[in-house]
């Protein structure tokens, strides 16, 4: 027996001709009845006694064979849009049709069950790979998808419908992959929802009133990797991962309770800021992922929504709230249950439950997770930009560890530019001017340790080293 069509176990039939019988009159008269109210049907003065179509019981269904005389348009009746009206009328029941020699509609005598979606806490263990984020259960089973498929995220729903533990499933996911540096705003007092995160490797949890410093922070890390993108020659973040032995780390910017911008004082400044992020940040390897109970126009602008990229609705009063934010209707038919949420995948709309999640507190969060790791095998620290540590690496191996002005511009930097990086190098302790290489700018050995761990030699290979005295390649102790 096929599944589509199949009788739910419980509902055991007593008298099989007689139950098919019933049910293939009634869904011969409401198919009809369907057909007459469309218009699919040609005037029966054209063809005299003839049969609209024919019914064929089968054990599992029934085979309405149809007379091609009498129907205006065939195409019109095997269309995805009559089928989703007749399976509607039918009460759920599957309406699967063929056109091979004729037209064909197979009706299931009896309704789809109901898929059955019980929540199950998150076991981080099932993640595929570090960049994958739980979705949640599915009739297929569990969903799990790559944050670089998703690229920029829309998250809408009812308030207490489980927005925010779908965020924080996300969170500890990506923590736990120990790949991805995390950038958090929760729009609440004193940072309520993700405070438990603060002082986690690889993620920064913004104040109340700081989301235009954190924005402005990634901005400047989407410039710079632009800049090293440029000078090695490629397009995006993943050729140019495939090409460096030094791999940049994605970020993922995690804004909650988006509509809460608009009560901030420079929100004007922020929407452009994040509009910016998600029109080009996917590129540079960066991914916001957006949250609000209702995107209306003054939440989530009308650019950004037209360049988010993925689109996931929890239940919402009406079919208006379900257009907002997934662009189409569905979510308003959603099971009013916590978690319950729909997402469109693969230009399809996928049901699903989240998975359970234990809000973090600041003991938590780092107990399952897997160790820092670059792809090369070696830890990466957290404090010192992807982006410093690749140019650092290329000042190394091209110009002995010497960071000066002339070696950034013969890379392709321009002379402003140049000055402006290596005085935000010495600022951050990166750079000391070496007394032994004629007072030149040097990586610290500070940042020589961070970067190389070993695998590079301890001092830069310079010329007149020999003439040198011996001793600590240190910037000079302060009086």
């Amino acid at each position: 027996m096929t599944d589509a069509f199949a009788a739910p176990q419980a509902q055991q039939p007593f008298d099989h001709e007689a139950q098919r019988s019933g049910l293939a009159q009634f869904i011969a008269e409401r198919t009809l009845r369907l057909l007459t109210k469309s218009g699919a049907i040609a005037e029966q003065g054209q063809v005299f006694n003839q049969p609209i179509f024919y019914a064929w019981q089968r054990e599992d269904r029934l085979v309405l064979v149809f007379n091609p005389l009498l129907l205006k348009n065939p195409e019109a009746v095997l269309s995805a849009r009559f089928r989703h009206h007749l399976s509607t009328v039918l009460g759920g029941r599957a309406v699967v049709p063929t056109n091979t020699r004729g037209v064909f509609l197979q009706v299931g005598y009896w309704p789809a069950p109901p898929i059955d979606l019980t929540a199950r806490p998150l076991n981080l263990r099932e993640q595929p790979d570090p960049f994958c984020v739980p979705i949640g259960i599915t009739a297929k089973g569990s969903l799990w998808l790559s944050i670089f498929k998703m690229d920029s995220v829309l998250v809408g729903g009812s308030r207490r419908m489980g927005k925010t533990r779908l965020l924080h499933g996300w969170i500890q996911a990506l923590h736990h992959g120990g790949q991805t540096r995390l950038y958090l705003w929760d729009g609440k007092p004193n940072c309520a929802e993700f405070r438990g995160y603060s002082g986690q490797p690889k993620i920064t949890v913004i104040g109340e009133r700081d989301l235009m410093t954190g924005l402005t922070e990634v901005s400047n890390l989407m410039r710079d990797r632009a800049q090293l993108l440029a000078h090695a020659g490629v397009a995006d973040f993943h050729s140019y991962n495939a090409k460096s032995a030094v791999k940049l780390e994605p970020i993922v910017l995690v804004v909650d309770e988006v509509a809460a911008i608009s009560l901030l004082p420079d929100a004007e400044q922020i929407l452009r800021a994040i509009e910016d992020l998600i029109s080009r940040g996917g590129a540079f390897g960066i991914y916001p992922v957006l949250a609000t109970q209702r995107p209306s126009a003054t939440a989530v602008r009308g650019i950004s929504k037209t360049n988010l990229s993925t689109r996931i609705a929890l239940p919402v009063p009406s079919h208006t709230d379900s257009q907002i934010i997934l662009e189409r209707v569905g979510a308003e038919k959603l099971a009013k249950i916590q978690g319950r949420l729909a997402i469109v995948w693969d230009a399809k709309l996928i049901e699903a439950q989240a998975f359970t999640v234990d809000l973090p507190s600041s003991d938590e969060v780092g107990l399952d997770r897997a160790p820092d790791k670059r792809s090369d095998g070696q830890p990466q620290p957290s404090t010192v930009p992807d982006d410093v540590c690749a140019l650092a690496t290329r000042c190394w191996t091209e110009n002995g560890g010497k960071f000066t002005e002339a070696w950034l511009t013969a890379i392709g930097w321009g002379q402003k530019e140049a000055r402006r990086e290596q005085g935000r190098w010495a600022d951050q302790g990166w750079i000391f001017q070496n007394p032994r290489a004629s007072r030149a700018w040097c990586v610290s050995p500070s940042l020589r340790r961070t970067l190389t761990l070993g695998t590079l030699s301890d001092e830069p290979d310079e010329p007149n080293r020999r003439d040198e005295p011996d001793g600590p390649d240190e910037p000079p102790s302060q009086a």
